[in-house]
């Protein structure tokens, strides 16, 4: 067993701590560095019409999720009030669907020099008052196919939830009750075509039509294919494709036609140096129409690229590099789906995960340090970063999810 596997399953979570020790700082060469971005820039007017958004982070020692407000022309995030997610050990990913709020709970591995065992996490589901974005706890999914959930992701049609099981080769996929509760787990592979090349999937992403789905798998180094039965949320492999060394995050543009992966090449051993002046990639893939993927092109990153998410109007992929503190914008080409590196924005200690809110007008990168950890937001136009909004505070920060402008 190669020291790439050993160090596969604790290696989404331990990233933050080593990315926190000194983890790469600016970076210089091909991307130009951190630019310190656009500065807060005169703020617009308020619209009088506002979103809520889902932190998840902690405090004490104690994982939480935090609630703030904004108004959708301002983007400023407002501290609302925490709610403590009491026996979860790692919060990982959030999705908001409605007035409905899911999350994700790694789990923990056994504690041998503690005794503690193995927790294998779950899936917890909020419900959200539209008024003033109160969260009420819906269900503790008690599921039993769990094995480390890495995140959760909606089905563009609103009716399933589904999260990769980053130990368990698979991803657990739920129906949506009229309550907003989990109902009808079922586990489907990540492998295809009878070889073990679905290991460790960190993240599933969508088309917007929902027919086909596909999962970064970060210790077999590959994309699994799907396609989805959109009225039961059955999943069936249909292809498994090279996805570049590490793919560990994924997104699907507007259109469609292309899918980006995050590659954050991390070397075999993360306490060697290498870990803090490796770049890493994004990968296109182009989507083709029966959900299979064709060629890839890779484009270069900066240091440990985290996260990818593609602009609301498909016009530009943001990528957060935990290694290098920054976010790189690119420009994509509609049709083609290619990208140009337009620059590389600071973006705060560690940037975990982004997230897009307010009709994708804002952009916020979830700060993943104790000590440093909060929300860098971003105020987005024309394809790029507008201006900087004030920082958040917030402690060990790894995601955050919005409602949509109310």
């Amino acid at each position: 067993m190669t020291s790439h596997r050993m160090r596969a399953s604790a290696i989404l979570f331990s990233l933050a701590m080593v990315a926190a020790c000194g983890g790469g700082g600016g970076s210089d060469g091909g991307n130009g560095g951190n630019n310190p971005g656009p500065g807060p820039g005169p703020t617009p007017p308020p619209s009088g019409r506002s979103f809520y958004g889902y932190l998840l982070d902690e405090a004490n020692n104690q994982e939480q999720v935090s609630i703030f407000s904004a108004d959708s022309a301002i983007g400023e995030l407002r501290r609302v009030n925490s709610v403590p997610a009491a026996g979860a050990a790692q919060l990982v990913g959030a999705a908001v669907v409605g007035n409905r709020l899911y999350v994700a709970d790694f789990g923990a591995y056994a504690n041998p020099t503690t005794g503690a065992p193995r927790n294998p996490g779950g899936l917890r589901a909020y419900s959200i008052n539209m008024a003033d974005g109160a969260l009420t706890p819906i269900t503790l999914s008690t599921y039993a196919g769990f094995n480390h959930p890495a995140g959760v992701t909606v089905h563009p049609q609103g009716q399933f939830v589904y999260t990769p099981n980053f130990e368990g080769q698979s991803v657990s996929a739920f129906r949506i009750d009229s309550n907003g509760a989990l109902s009808g787990g079922t586990n489907y592979s990540t492998n295809y075509g009878g070889s073990l090349n679905g290991q460790n999937p960190a993240q599933i992403a969508f088309t917007p039509d929902g027919r086909f789905a596909y999962t970064a798998n970060k210790e077999s180094l590959s994309i699994t294919a799907f396609s989805v039965n959109t009225t039961t949320g059955a999943l069936t492999a249909i292809q498994n494709v090279p996805g570049g060394i590490d793919p560990i995050s994924l997104a699907v543009d507007p259109s469609g036609r292309s899918l980006y992966v995050a590659n954050n090449a991390l070397p075999d051993d993360p306490a060697t140096p290498a870990v803090e002046n490796n770049p890493g990639t994004v990968t296109m893939f182009p989507i083709n129409s029966n959900g299979t993927l064709g060629a890839s092109t890779s484009y270069v990153a900066d240091i440990l690229p985290q996260s990818v998410v593609v602009d609301g109007s498909g016009g530009a992929v943001y990528v957060a590099n935990s290694g290098a503190n920054n976010v790189q914008i690119f420009t994509r080409n509609t049709t083609t789906g290619a990208l140009t590196l337009a620059r590389t924005v600071a973006a705060g200690t560690t940037p975990w995960t982004l997230g897009l809110c307010g009709n994708s007008s804002f952009l916020y990168a979830a700060n993943a340090p104790k000590d440093s950890g909060g929300v860098t937001g971003f105020a987005l136009a024309n394809n790029d970063i507008s201006r900087t909004l004030p920082f958040t505070p917030g402690s060990g920060a790894r995601a955050i999810a919005c409602t949509a402008v109310q």
